[in-house]
């Protein structure tokens, strides 16, 4: 099952495709989501989701290996996506400076 996302903006003015995203992804996507709405810091929102994400990641390149693709994990959408909303609860908790980034379009 995929899911109607849309696209997430990036304070960098980049964007992707969510729709894009495999399931595994999107169902990722979603739960941070979540997290970002329940998080109450930068701190709590980094500490619940980044061990996760970056897991979630590694097993992606690990698959992608399979195919002889190269991938570094930090340059995953997924994670790239997380660390845009780390930004965005930091400055929403008044803990960061700056303007929040659109995210969804």
């Amino acid at each position: 099952m995929t899911y109607k996302l849309g696209m997430y903006r990036r304070y960098t003015s980049g964007k992707f495709n969510l729709e894009e995203l495999d399931h595994d992804h999107q169902k990722h996507f979603l739960w941070l989501m979540q997290e970002y709405e329940a998080a109450t810091s930068w701190k709590d929102f980094q500490e619940r989701t980044a061990a996760v994400t970056v897991q979630l990641c590694l097993k992606h390149r690990e698959k992608l290996a399979k195919k002889e693709i190269k991938l570094n994990w930090e340059e995953a959408k997924i994670y790239q996506i997380r660390f845009d909303m780390l930004r965005n609860v930091g400055i929403r908790c008044a803990e960061l400076p700056g303007e929040l980034s659109d995210m969804l379009s």
